[in-house]
């Protein structure tokens, strides 16, 4: 049996999960499987897992259907025989000691790791620091290794684009021991066409599904002890960050009205159901507080760009501040 199971979903990525497979197969950690699940690739994402197949036997490779990102994932799940599961997207990279050092703390005692990650093009890579608690370790998969108990009785929404936030959260909370690591990476690729850049009405119903499950997951499957006081706070940075982006990528006045007006009803009947909270978007810190309220107001009069560009206004002004990259 390996030690480190890593799951790999794929959709149409022949121009980059060969770099993403090499990542995987020479990390310095060799007591690894490699499951890709590919989920209806049309293009040459096929023919390159299967010319891997031949090379490495540690690579599995499993063929879905339409099961979506979430679905792709349960079915890795389902099939990782190692001690402990890890994540990555088939267009990203891990940094080569990446197993190793997660394997020396959860061998140590701990049931999840995180990593801090990086955000890369061909132009720029951005280093962001992530929080080592259930809501502030980053709401993905993917910079994390995972004691393969904590996935016990739980598994991704299927047939839906918005899969992570909704589980991952959930997952952590259940580690007794959480260790954080600083300087071995997750490598994001950034994409104009990743599924994480768009928008579309649909997604705006797949938010909804998304939070409505968060919050029953919270409930049932989770240690809702420690979820409990930070789920609302959570939640509400997950709309505000959907709303903002639906806004910034709807391609017109007309097509902004709608998005702004689906999610506006939902975000206030949600947290009046949820949290006993009768603000569209809430924070709990004042300053975040105003933001979101001026981004409304804008919006409720019809100036969807000004909402939106006022909240970058007052993050640049009053500081998001990431941490320097370490050498």
């Amino acid at each position: 049996m390996p030690v480190v199971t890593m799951i790999m979903p794929a959709f149409n990525s022949e121009t980059t999960i060969q770099s993403s497979i090499d990542s995987v197969v020479n990390q310095s950690f060799r007591d690894l499987e490699l499951i890709i699940v590919d989920d209806g690739s049309t293009d040459r994402t096929k023919e390159i897992i299967n010319q891997n197949l031949q090379q490495d036997p540690r690579i599995k490779f499993i063929q879905v259907h339409q099961a979506g990102p979430g679905g792709a994932k349960n079915v890795g799940i389902d099939h990782a025989q190692g001690q402990y599961i890890g994540f990555i997207d088939s267009d990203d990279l891990l940094d080569v000691d990446f197993i190793t050092a997660g394997v020396e703390r959860l061998q140590a005692g701990a049931d999840c790791v995180i990593y801090d990650y990086i955000r890369f093009n061909q132009q720029e890579e951005i280093h962001n620091t992530v929080g080592d608690t259930p809501f502030t370790a980053f709401p993905a998969t993917w910079n994390k290794l995972y004691r393969s108990e904590l996935w016990t009785g739980i598994r991704f929404p299927e047939e839906i684009l918005i899969e992570d936030f909704e589980v991952v959260p959930v997952v952590v909370s259940q580690a007794s021991k959480i260790d954080h690591i600083h300087d071995s990476f997750y490598r994001y690729r950034l994409s104009n066409n990743s599924i994480t850049t768009s928008y579309d009405y649909k997604r705006i119903e797949e938010l909804e599904i998304a939070l409505k499950t968060l919050v029953q997951n919270a409930r049932t499957l989770g240690n809702f002890e420690i979820l409990s006081g930070k789920l609302p706070v959570f939640a509400n940075n997950m709309m505000y960050a959907h709303i903002r982006e639906a806004i910034l990528s709807a391609p017109n006045h007309k097509a902004k009205r709608k998005v702004y007006r689906q999610m506006r009803v939902f975000y206030r009947q949600f947290n009046v159901e949820q949290f006993n909270i009768r603000t569209t978007i809430y924070s709990p810190n004042r300053l975040k507080q105003i933001r979101n309220n001026l981004m409304v107001i804008c919006c409720d009069l019809g100036w969807y760009t000004l909402g939106v560009k006022v909240t970058f206004m007052i993050e640049q002004v009053f500081g998001k501040r990431r941490r320097p990259r370490r050498n």
